[in-house]
């Protein structure tokens, strides 16, 4: 003797589908869906604390790598915009300056994660931005330094089950 059972479960605050007896068809679904919420977005941006420049370089160019490493929802975008006013400053004398060569970099840049990457935490490819100094000629001798400013900014998509 076979006898089946079925148990059916009852939500008072969801929607149910019944299959009875005298049910055509005998079948029913239920949806599946992800819950995603604004909070459930995550980025980090990674950016370098200090270059060092080399005093008198005229050639090389100083390369400072930055990093995003992101999660969003699908079509999210992380935007990153660096800025510099182009100068360095004495350390002693904020009067005191010279400029640096915005070589690359400094434009806003955008991260976005496609579908088929499939994966959590994604760390995008490495951006730089990179400066070089042209001329020191007549520059005195004195620790300089300039500021770079990272601004990020996140774009979601629409986010709807």
């Amino acid at each position: 003797m076979l006898v089946t059972c079925g148990i059916s479960v009852f939500a008072a605050d969801e929607a149910s589908n019944v299959i009875t007896k005298d049910s055509e068809p005998q079948t029913g679904k239920t949806e599946v869906y992800t819950l995603v919420e604004a909070e459930d977005v995550s980025y980090t941006v990674t950016i370098p604390a200090d270059k060092q420049i080399t005093w008198g370089d005229t050639v090389t160019t100083y390369n400072m790598n930055y990093t995003v490493t992101m999660q969003p929802d699908l079509g999210g975008k992380v935007k990153v915009n660096v800025t510099g006013d182009g100068y360095l400053y004495s350390d002693t004398d904020n009067t005191n300056k010279f400029a640096y060569e915005k070589v690359s970099g400094f434009k806003e840049q955008t991260f976005t994660v496609e579908a088929t990457d499939k994966i959590n935490n994604v760390l995008l490819p490495a951006e730089s931005v990179t400066v070089r100094v042209p001329n020191w000629t007549g520059v005195p001798i004195a620790v300089y330094r300039a500021h770079l400013t990272y601004t990020v900014s996140y774009v979601p998509a629409s986010i709807a089950p």
